[in-house]
């Protein structure tokens, strides 16, 4: 688990990754690869024609932080309308 977390914590560290919209995309991919076959493929993380994260909002987020007994709001957007929201997913998903 060291591994994992340091290999993390040095992506997000690489790719500056401290913004609240930043960290609500990869709460959100995290969350929805946990029920997908790998290896993932960042085309299955897009909605059809619109070009944003599919299913990325401000209540999916929230929902994930409630999980964890967070009850802050991370993000009003959540990532969704931020035009990096689909580079960091696809990034994301190749790490």
């Amino acid at each position: 688990m060291n591994d994992l977390y340091s290999a993390l914590m040095e992506y997000m560290r690489s790719r500056k990754i401290y913004k609240r919209g930043q960290l609500a995309v990869m709460l959100h991919v995290t969350r929805q690869a946990k029920t997908r076959d790998f290896p993932l493929n960042p085309s299955d993380f897009i909605t059809p024609g619109t070009g944003q994260v599919a299913g990325l909002s401000r209540p999916s987020v929230q929902a994930i932080l409630r999980d964890y007994g967070i009850r802050h709001i991370l993000a009003e957007e959540g990532g969704r309308t931020s035009r990096g929201s689909l580079g960091l997913m696809r990034d994301y998903i190749v790490f």
